[in-house]
């Protein structure tokens, strides 16, 4: 198994290294960021990606190479996580069958995960299941809460009560485990690279990325 940690932090990236470099059957590499990572991965071909994005989620702009590196990696499972007090979960949170998102105090756990399974029976892939965290309606509304859209026009635009924006806001907050808008929209910054497009539905699109 190839494992690929993307890590500003010399520090995190030689703890990780040391913890599994005594495991023959892991072939682990890092690199200190996007940018340098990127045309490694075509001659590494990772199974396994650990990338810290938590300056992204500082970064409301869109960012060229860390899409082209998300592209390019589409053949490995993805383990991002943040160094901010959330997501507050014990566990990873799914947001595709091949994306996780997690807190970095959560990191030694998935370290410790690799490390005690057997690299050949590890599930990198969940065969014939597609998972996305949210539903069509919540990227709709997701889009335009973070558009700065009120409520009530929320719940006109997509025809629905304005209770049901507030019941599917709090939903939202809950599956991304966020205390509030301001964490969420912190997290969105990262989230927005990974959720996928509804397409049936012209009334409404995610920002531009």
């Amino acid at each position: 198994m190839r494992v690929l940690m993307v890590d500003e932090c010399n520090y995190t990236c030689l703890g990780a290294s040391c913890f599994l470099n005594d495991i023959k059957n892991i072939d682990m590499e890092h690199k200190l960021s996007i940018e340098s990572a990127k045309p490694f991965l075509k001659e590494f071909c990772p199974d396994i990606i650990l990338l810290n994005l938590s300056n992204y989620c500082h970064q409301v702009d869109e960012c060229h190479v860390l899409k082209e590196f998300i592209t390019a990696s589409q053949r490995a499972r993805l383990y991002i996580y943040i160094d901010l007090p959330y997501p507050i979960t014990n566990q990873p949170i799914m947001l595709t069958e091949r994306v996780f998102i997690l807190n970095k105090n959560l990191l030694p756990a998935v370290l410790t995960q690799l490390r005690n399974t057997v690299p050949s029976n590890f599930p990198l892939y969940i065969p014939d299941i597609e998972h996305n965290l949210f539903t069509l309606q919540e990227l709709a509304i997701i889009s335009l809460w973070m558009n700065e859209v009120p409520n009530y026009r929320i719940a006109k635009k997509l025809a629905i009560s304005g209770r049901t924006v507030y019941v599917h806001k709090r939903h939202i907050t809950e599956k991304t485990a966020v205390r509030n808008r301001l964490e969420f929209c912190f997290l969105y910054n990262v989230l927005k690279y990974f959720l996928p497009v509804p397409v049936t539905n012209p009334s409404f699109s995610l920002l531009p990325l």
